[in-house]
This record gives structure tokens, sequence and C-alpha cells, in this order.
């Protein structure tokens, strides 16, 4: 039997809960078949897009620009 190699630490996904209305649910569900995604994956896509987003506004808020 073959023994694979030990697992990286920073590749198991942590868990973390959204709350969503039925709505919203639905709507991202939507979105990721759109997309051709599975829907966890895809918010946490939208989700790391959705922050450098936010971070590059409060940068340039920072530096006045």
């Amino acid at each position: 039997m073959e023994r694979r190699p030990p697992v990286k630490m920073e590749s198991r996904d942590e868990r973390v809960s959204v709350r969503l209305t039925p709505t919203e649910r639905e709507e991202w569900a939507a979105a990721a078949r759109q997309y051709g995604e599975e829907l966890s994956r895809y918010f946490r896509r939208c989700a790391r897009i959705g922050r450098n987003v936010i971070q590059s506004k409060l940068l340039s808020e920072a530096t006045g620009a």
C-alpha cells in the first residue's frame, strides 16, 4: 500500500458560516451555476475580490489618491 505525503495545513479549508436568506442563497447559487462553479468556491472567489476592492478603496482614501 502506497502512503500519501502529509497534507500541508494551509491546504485544508477552515469552515466559516455565513447566514443567507433563502432568496440570497438562490441568487448566489444561480450565479455560481452561470459560471459553472460550485457554490462555496464561487462564494470564496467573490469574497476575495470584494475584500481586495474594499482594501484598495481604503488605501486610496488613506493616501488621498
